[in-house]
């Protein structure tokens, strides 16, 4: 209907400038254009264009424009029936109207039209980033924002810096895959509308781009070491080895440590005799089973015992107590657990794990009998606190630290056995900091599944034991901090051919290892089988 009556409105006036003409009169001036449905209407953030019908015998039009409560101006003069405004401000109110030129004579105004000022948009809220070390690039997502069609995603090199358009989405994340290591980025978002309309920056986001170090891929071909086997032996005939704990080869014999006492074997593995102190004092119940061995300084045996916190030096032939001491309760812990392994030390210190809170100690080595509490030095990691550990909190301790040797022979370092890492980390014996970590849990010729023991092989590797794997292998630890350190030599097999990882004359998985170079000669024990198998290199 109206636009009926506007069709109406407009043959109405061309009959009567018709008549007029004929009649030989002048043309007078008529009512204004009318607007077109629809306009004049926004074109988006700025700008603005109207359309109305053609007025008959118009030669020229006006189109005037007021902002706000400014005043009327004319911002189009012409022949045409439309117009553009690119200045038209979007957030103000922005009134129009036209007339026509008629005769020479201008119309009456048009109805006014009011384009209401938009309130601005918002810009996004919340942008937060993750870096993609896989994929090399930075991941950003950010809140939705009210009003929003799209969304503008800018980069610079600067906060206050113009930066640059990385794309326009719709969903309120983008990735942005061209971003180089150890450079920093500024990031910004705006909010554009449904009219066109875009918001103001949101806050800068600062991102470092750092990516992890990937190490070189290497490869690790298998190459056996093929082994001789000697013989394997479970102990006196009549007495076999009873939940054995631990080997220890000194003077050409072997001694291995039972629940019951030590066994002593010669270099083949012959029954020679049982060491005398240990069978009286652990078959009277005085001392506890033995746990682990290890030559002290002076060429004797130091014992630690299964939940006692106490370290005995004896003699070689089992005869005589050189002396023993007690280490001092860990501290914030009501209970003494115990010593696991230990190993004398440079100047006459000996270090000591502790096998329940898996914290490393260092105690003196006098004959005193006691250890004073500051004389100790608690550099493990305890498992049994609420403390969760945290790598960048406790980076310099141990996790689950078991067996510990110090090694002379490979740079004078003390080296701790991580169980519960699968690792084998190099320590400086004068401060306790750990210098370097070699091995690891994992899959590769050089990682293991259960790191349980490890010796020296000769002045650039050790033999270490995964007892998961039933291996024995031979891994590079070098005098210089070098990369080399932990790569993969070679394992040491008792199959002719030399095709199987796995020791196969065992009964149960290597646990404990010792190894004699003068003879080169291979002693293993296996805790689950409850036996020594000895191998000759060659």
């Amino acid at each position: 209907m109206i636009k009926k009556a506007r069709w109406t409105r407009g043959m109405v006036a061309v009959l009567v400038w018709l008549a007029v003409v004929m009649a030989g009169g002048d043309v007078w001036a008529a009512g204004g254009p009318n607007w077109m449905p629809n306009f004049p209407m926004r074109l988006g953030a700025a700008g603005a264009m109207g359309m109305w019908m053609p007025l008959p015998g118009a030669t020229e039009y006006k189109v005037y424009r007021k902002v706000g409560e400014g005043q009327w101006e004319v911002i189009y003069k012409g022949p045409m029936n439309n117009f553009q405004d690119p200045t038209a401000p979007a957030d103000q109110d922005v009134a129009y109207k036209v007339t026509a030129v008629v005769g020479g004579t201008e119309t009456d105004p048009s109805p006014v039209a009011v384009l209401k000022g938009q309130k601005p948009i918002e810009p996004p809220t919340n942008l937060v980033f993750r870096l993609d070390r896989i994929n090399k690039a930075v991941h950003l997502r950010w809140n939705l924002a009210d009003g929003a069609s799209f969304y503008n995603v800018y980069r610079a090199d600067s906060p206050d810096a113009a930066g640059t358009l990385l794309g326009s989405v719709q969903e309120p994340k983008l990735t942005d895959p061209k971003v180089e290591d150890g450079k920093t980025y500024y990031y910004f978002v705006t909010a554009v509308s449904t009219t066109g309309q875009e918001s103001k920056r949101g806050e800068p986001l600062k991102v470092k781009v750092k990516f992890p170090k990937v190490a070189k891929v290497k490869k690790f071909e298998f190459r056996p070491i093929v082994m001789n086997l000697v013989t394997t032996t479970r102990g006196e005939e009549f007495a076999e080895f009873h939940n054995p704990s631990d080997i220890l080869f000194l003077n050409g014999r072997l001694y291995v440590a039972c629940e019951d006492g030590v066994q002593v074997l010669d270099a083949d593995g012959n029954y020679l005799e049982r060491m005398p102190l240990l069978q009286e004092k652990i078959g009277s119940g005085e001392w506890k089973r033995p746990r682990r061995m290890a030559v002290s300084a002076d060429g004797n045996i130091l014992f630690t015992f299964l939940g006692e916190p106490t370290v005995r030096e004896i003699t070689p032939d089992g005869t005589t107590l050189v002396r023993e001491f007690v280490a001092p309760k860990m501290p914030n812990h009501p209970s003494n657990p115990g010593l696991m392994s230990l190993t004398p030390g440079p100047e006459g210190t000996l270090w000591a794990t502790d096998g329940n809170y898996a914290v490393l100690e260092v105690l003196p080595g006098d004959a005193k009998g006691e250890v004073p509490a500051d004389a100790v030095r608690w550099i493990g990691f305890p498992r049994a606190t609420k403390e969760k550990y945290d790598p960048k909190k406790h980076g310099d301790r141990y996790i689950a630290p078991s067996r510990i040797r110090y090694l002379p022979e490979l740079g004078g370092r003390i080296y701790v056995q991580e169980a519960g890492e699968g690792r084998l980390a190099a320590v400086d014996p004068d401060t306790g900091k750990k210098l370097f970590t070699v091995l690891g849990i994992g899959s590769g010729r050089n990682q293991v599944s259960l790191l349980s023991d490890f010796v020296p092989y000769d002045e650039t590797s050790v033999l270490i034991a995964d007892s998961l794997r039933g291996e024995v292998k031979q891994i590079k630890i070098t005098k210089a901090d070098d990369d080399t350190n932990g790569d993969y030599l070679a394992n040491l097999v008792d199959d002719p051919e030399g095709k199987q990882p796995k020791l196969q004359s065992m009964k149960g998985n290597v646990t404990v290892i010792q190894f004699d170079p003068q003879r080169r000669r291979l002693y293993t024990l296996s805790v689950q089988g409850k036996e020594v198998a000895i191998y000759d290199l060659p």
